[in-house]
């Protein structure tokens, strides 16, 4: 596997999770990727958006809100990156979340 990732920016991962969260910052540390992680939608806000936040991994059941309306949030703040991902959509207990995550744009 090539390793020799040029860093454009920072991923972003917000799990409520400790051991999602920890799995996922080291896999992306594993590959040459900066990673800022959090507990919480809030965490992220209060620490203040980091400016070069490429890739934001954001966890859909988070305990004071949900993904989605925290990504409406972030809209309102006009916060933009290069990409979005919900991890486990698939297994997603949601009916409906497949198809929110189809209407997902950034």
């Amino acid at each position: 596997m090539n390793t020799d990732v040029t860093r454009k920016g920072v991923v972003v991962v917000i799990d409520d999770d400790v051991s999602v969260r920890t799995s996922l910052k080291e896999l992306f540390e594993s590959v040459g990727l900066e990673v800022k992680s959090y507990a919480s939608g809030r965490g992220f806000l209060e620490d203040g958006i980091p400016d070069d936040t490429s890739c934001l991994v954001l966890d859909v059941r988070l305990p004071e809100t949900n993904g989605f309306k925290f990504q409406e949030e972030l809209r309102e703040l006009k916060f933009t990156c290069r990409s979005f991902s919900l991890p486990a959509m698939e297994t997603s207990p949601w009916p409906y979340a497949r198809s929110k995550l189809e209407q997902l744009t950034f």
